[in-house]
């Protein structure tokens, strides 16, 4: 309301399950300067604040926008927040609960996200795209097609703006991206198949993570947009790194130091690197880059 143009919003609501919401709610919309009137129309709408936020989202109309942030898995507000999503609405999901996704409680991941992850340097990226799945999962049953258009990992959570869209072809699509990471744990090869058993070429057998979206992580557009137009300096680095590896937008990344160790070699500067193998870094980890290269070629580059 503050920051974007006027009358861009028409209405907006607010819910959460704090005693005091209300109270802090209007004393913060007085901080920031919104008037007395923008106060009253909002405080009919977010004073239900003690009911579970799910049956709040399902007695309204369709929204352009929906942000739900909750502390830990965001599961019970899926459904709801599917359904009221708006036909080429935004969907913002936060998760974090990072440990069951990234592997830490293996029951945990299936009980709640219907997949499996992997407990290595790879365990960030796998469990942003196994919540990417579920939440597509949710939209698929009332066709309606949630493709990714920015997502990440920072800090101890993992954050991802979807685009809705209706059409079962649509859904068909997501659903066609869903597959299984194998990973190698003696060569470090890495693919996506859809089978969740195989065997690498080195005559070792994968292992996996999954089911989970293969598909992109971002809109190359929209986040070299941002990453150009941005006015926040302590954003402009991580911005940066988001827009540069979303020129090497595949599934899985290589760990310099995890392949120096597999290779008995020191680890190599990364820029050379990059260079050499047409890489970009990755935000997933500081010594990590994309590629399209084949393992086998990585080697030969860092050797």
């Amino acid at each position: 309301l503050k920051e974007s143009k006027k009358d861009k919003i028409s209405k907006i609501f607010f819910n959460d399950k704090k005693e005091n919401f209300e109270d802090v709610m209007v004393e913060n919309l007085g901080n920031n300067g919104l008037s007395d009137l923008k106060i009253k129309e909002m405080d009919k709408n977010y004073s239900i604040h003690k009911e579970e936020a799910s049956l709040f989202l399902l007695n309204q109309d369709g929204f352009d926008y929906i942000d739900i942030d909750p502390f830990g898995t965001p599961n019970p507000f899926l459904a709801a927040a599917v359904a009221r999503i708006s036909r080429k609405g935004i969907l913002a999901i936060t998760a974090t609960d990072t440990a069951a996704l990234t592997g830490t409680y293996a029951k945990v991941t299936k009980r709640k996200y219907w997949a499996k992850s992997l407990k290595n340097y790879t365990m960030h990226e796998v469990g942003l795209r196994i919540l990417i799945r579920k939440i597509q999962l949710q939209g698929i049953q009332f066709d309606k097609s949630l493709v990714p258009i920015l997502s990440y990992h920072k800090d101890h959570y993992f954050r991802i703006y979807f685009r809705s869209s209706k059409g079962k072809q649509r859904c068909d699509e997501i659903i066609n991206q869903h597959r299984y990471f194998l990973y190698c744990n003696k060569c470090l090869n890495f693919k996506t198949s859809k089978f969740n058993k195989e065997e690498c070429n080195c005559g070792n057998s994968f292992d996996y993570a999954g089911p989970l979206w293969a598909g992109d992580l971002f809109d190359k557009g929209l986040i070299s947009k941002m990453a150009k137009n941005n006015v926040f300096k302590k954003e402009q680095k991580f911005l940066n790194i988001l827009a540069n590896e979303s020129k090497n937008d595949c599934v899985g990344f290589y760990d310099l130091h995890v392949l120096a160790k597999n290779t008995k070699s020191d680890p190599k500067k990364i820029t050379p690197l990059i260079k050499k193998l047409k890489a970009s870094r990755t935000h997933f980890s500081l010594n990590g880059i994309k590629t399209r290269k084949k393992i086998r070629d990585i080697v030969k580059t860092i050797q």
